[in-house]
């Protein structure tokens, strides 16, 4: 059986202030990856992709 472990809720942000935290980081996570894969574009150009 594996031991699950529970974290605290550090934050506590509310469902919009989480929908704006998540909106902001998942574009530079999805810029890391892709340069990480070789894929060379810059911040900004990455949010236009994502935007679209």
């Amino acid at each position: 059986m594996a031991n699950s472990q529970q974290y605290p809720d550090l934050y506590q942000f509310t469902l919009e202030e989480n929908r704006r935290f998540t909106r902001s980081n998942f574009t530079k996570l999805v810029h890391t990856n892709a340069r990480f894969e070789g894929v060379n574009t810059t911040l900004p150009q990455t949010q236009t992709i994502m935007d679209v």
